[in-house]
């Protein structure tokens, strides 16, 4: 990847996903639109728990999907504008990646 504006295409083009549970990545508004790229173009998702100081409870991630729009509002508050300007937003995207989780 060498233009961050191919991104999303690179992921619908991928064979897998790989997420780096860490504690802050669900505060990305990157990592959120290629997790639901992926979700969306149907591109398993692999889920590895990066255990370090900074990694979060893996059980966390179904509170934080439940109430998007709040937890980025508190950590991100800029991530919800990054979100809409690919046509998505906090609430859709938590909704979309609950569903793929099943968290």
């Amino acid at each position: 990847l060498s233009d961050l504006r191919e991104l999303l295409s690179c992921v619908r083009d991928s064979d897998a996903l790989i997420l780096m549970y860490t504690n802050s990545v669900l505060t990305r508004p990157w990592c959120l639109l290629e997790l639901v790229a992926a979700v969306q173009h149907e591109v398993p998702i692999i889920v590895v728990r990066v255990t370090n100081v900074f990694a979060g409870d893996v059980n966390d991630v179904k509170c934080i999907l439940d109430d998007l729009p709040a937890y980025l509002a508190e950590k991100n508050p800029l991530a919800e504008e990054t979100l809409r300007a690919f046509g998505h937003d906090a609430l859709s995207v938590g909704h979309t990646l609950r569903s793929a989780f099943k968290a």
